[in-house]
Formats: structure tokens, C-alpha cells, sequence
């Protein structure tokens, strides 16, 4: 069996999540125009639009529906590219022409025409290299920022139905969440919890005993 990868096959950070499989004869009917290879980039063109992947080595891969394939000149670093085209810069740019309720497309040919910044190979690089460090911080902020939402709502409800008790006890989680975000690196709960309301609960002044209570001399 050979693989063959379409939209299903991309989540949604761009990683090649599970491959289809096809015979040898559909196989070599669908590579007949071009062959994909190592560090090519496969981009989805309908449904899950704009999703970009990059092709791992010896992958032994034909492409399905929805999907194109982008091979990248010399000078110019696949994952870089692979970036751009995942970005809101680019999707907006590709979207922004559509009408109507069907299923959202890309067309080959806006992709074709797409002009894109391009810095130096090592720039290239670098930005690359600082997107990935950078992307961790970004998932696990979004995570905790949900996590307050859900927190705050449920605080809410319970104040909407005088539950003043169960509304103290979840406000008094959001410190700790919120630590863990600030300081991801500390590894106990309570100096998590210390630090934040350190930082961003306690007075100047130090003269409440919500304060003292807070900081564990109380």
C-alpha cells in the first residue's frame, strides 16, 4: 500500500496526523504530473481550509481531494513558508473575496498569486525558530485564559443564585491558575499562589488581613 494524504489528514497546528492508503496502479496515477518529496508542503484547499504541512522524508505519498502541493525555491526555508501560509495575514487574504454559505474553498490560483515577505534565508530561519519557542507560551495562555472564562462564569452563576460560599471558593482558585501561567516554571502550589497575589492582589500597604491571610502570616 502507498499513502495518500488529504484534508482530514492535517490538524490544525499543521501536523500530518494519519495518512490514507491507496493501491500501487491510484498511486501512480495521482504522482503522474508530479511526484511529492521531502519538505514539500501540502495545503489544504476546502473544508478545513489553509492548513500546511510539510512532507516527511522518503514520504511514498500521493495527494487526495483538497489539497495542493507547494515545493519551495532555493533561498527560501519550507517551514518558513509553511508559517506564512498558515497565517491570519495570508487566510484572510484568501478568504476575503468569498460569498454565500457553502463550504469554505481556497483557489489554487489566489494561492498562485499570493504575494509574500521574504526576508533572507537565515531571518527566515531565525523567525521560524522563534515562532516555535514562542507557540508552547501561546497554547498554554489560551488554555488557562479558557479555564478563567469558565471559572468566572461559574462565579457569576453562583452569585446569581446567592451561593456566596461556592463563589469564595472558586475565586479562591484563580490565583493558582493564573500562577501557573505567570510561572510556569515553579513547581509547588503554594509559592505559585504567593507570587501572584504578590504581584498583582496585595496592597502597598500590607494593613488588611486579606492580605496577611494571602501571604500565610496571618
Amino acid at each position: 500500500c502507498y499513502n495518500r494524504i488529504d484534508t482530514n489528514c492535517i490538524d490544525e497546528k499543521g501536523d500530518i496526523t494519519k495518512w490514507r492508503y491507496v493501491d500501487a496502479d491510484t498511486y501512480t496515477a495521482r504522482i503522474a504530473r508530479l511526484t511529492p518529496q521531502k519538505d514539500d508542503i501540502v495545503y489544504t484547499r476546502e473544508g478545513s481550509i489553509c492548513r500546511a504541512a510539510i512532507l516527511p522524508e522518503d514520504p511514498k505519498v500521493c495527494l487526495g481531494q483538497r489539497v495542493m502541493l507547494i515545493r519551495s525555491a532555493n533561498g527560501v526555508f519550507p517551514q518558513f513558508i509553511r508559517r506564512l501560509l498558515m497565517s491570519p495575514m495570508v487566510i484572510r487574504k484568501l478568504t476575503e473575496q468569498q460569498k454565500g454559505i457553502g463550504a469554505k474553498h481556497v483557489n489554487v490560483s489566489d494561492v498562485c498569486n499570493l504575494i509574500l515577505p521574504l526576508p533572507p534565508l537565515a531571518e527566515q530561519k531565525r523567525i521560524v525558530a522563534k515562532i516555535e519557542e514562542l507557540l508552547p507560551l501561546c497554547e498554554r495562555l489560551n488554555e488557562v485564559i479558557c479555564l478563567i472564562n469558565r471559572i468566572v462564569h461559574e462565579i457569576r452563576m453562583a452569585l446569581s443564585h446567592e451561593l456566596y460560599l461556592s463563589a469564595l471558593a472558586l475565586a479562591l482558585t484563580l490565583p493558582d491558575t493564573c500562577g501557573k501561567a505567570e510561572y510556569p516554571n515553579e513547581k509547588y502550589n503554594g509559592a505559585r499562589y504567593k507570587k501572584w497575589c504578590s504581584q498583582y492582589v496585595i496592597s502597598d500597604r500590607h494593613d488588611s488581613p486579606y492580605d496577611y491571610f494571602l501571604l500565610g502570616t496571618l
